[in-house]
C-alpha cells in the first residue's frame, strides 16, 4: 500500500468526522433535544448503536447516570464527550509541534 493513499483516506475520514461534529452542533442549536434522556438521546447525538452505548456505559467510557436502574444521559455532556474525541488534522498537529 502506498502511504499517500492511506494518508488521503485518513484525511477524508477526519474531514468526515469534522463535518459530523459541525452537523451535530447545528442540530443542537436548532433542535429541541431534551436536557436529559435515555439511550435514544445518546444514539442521536453520538451516532453509535444502542448496544455500543450500553457497552460504553457499562465500562464507564461514556458519561451517564443511572437513577432507579435506568441509563440517563445529559445532552451537553454527550456533546462535550463527542467533541473531546476529535482527531487532529495533519496541519493541526504540525501547529502543535
Amino acid at each position: 500500500m502506498e502511504s499517500g493513499n492511506i494518508l488521503d483516506e485518513i484525511k477524508g475520514l477526519l474531514i468526515s468526522l469534522h463535518n459530523r461534529l459541525d452537523d451535530l452542533e447545528e442540530q443542537m442549536a436548532k433542535s429541541k433535544l431534551p436536557e436529559t434522556g435515555g439511550i435514544n438521546l445518546a444514539v442521536q447525538i453520538t451516532g453509535l448503536s444502542a448496544n455500543t452505548i450500553r457497552a460504553y456505559a457499562s465500562s464507564r467510557k461514556i458519561p451517564h447516570s443511572k437513577p432507579f436502574g435506568r441509563l440517563v444521559f445529559n445532552r451537553d455532556e454527550l456533546f462535550q464527550w463527542v467533541s473531546e474525541r476529535k482527531r487532529f488534522t495533519k496541519a493541526e498537529l504540525q501547529e502543535l509541534f
